[in-house]
């Protein structure tokens, strides 16, 4: 027998303020809802989302989360061998990549702790690194991350998470 397939479900957050829930579907269709706190104290994340009640499905939710990536399917196809992506599809990669990706919202597969702190860290890089990484852009680096800087991001998450179990 089959194993069964679960909606899966993404939280969509805002400087560490929950804006909404990004779902898929079993059949791969996609909606948003933003949330009731956020419809109280907050503002549309698009032009193409205004706030409401209601859920959005289907293709304007597709074309909203699909800007936040490259638009080349090849960079996208190496991001999603290089960081473990089910798909190319705006969901998966934003499953994979989503915690750290263009623009403000974050997209997480387990809600926050109320104590997770949403502070930037950075490490300096030399001149020689970043003409490196720039070289890389498009064949081994397509975010300009070496997987390490990826990893430690979502160790840290991770570690943060399950202290909270």
């Amino acid at each position: 027998m089959g194993r069964k397939k679960k909606i899966k479900i993404l939280d969509v957050y805002l400087n560490g303020v929950m804006v909404g829930i990004l779902r898929k579907q079993t059949n791969g269709s996609i909606s948003f809802k933003y949330g009731d706190e956020w419809l109280q104290d907050g503002f549309a994340i698009s032009n193409s989302l205004p706030l409401q009640e209601n859920e959005y499905q289907g293709e304007v939710v597709f074309r909203y989360l699909d800007n936040l990536l490259p638009d080349n399917d090849d960079i996208k196809k190496l991001i999603a061998t290089k960081f473990g992506a089910e798909s190319i599809r705006p969901f998966d990669m934003l499953a994979t990549i989503g915690k750290d990706c263009v623009g403000a919202l974050s997209f997480l597969s387990e809600e926050l702790p109320s104590d997770f702190n949403f502070e930037m860290k950075h490490s300096p890089l030399s001149k020689a690194e970043i003409a490196k990484r720039i070289k890389s852009l498009g064949k081994t680096n397509p975010l300009g991350m070496d997987t390490a800087d990826f990893l430690s991001y979502t160790t840290a998450l991770g570690l943060a998470l399950r202290g909270r179990q």
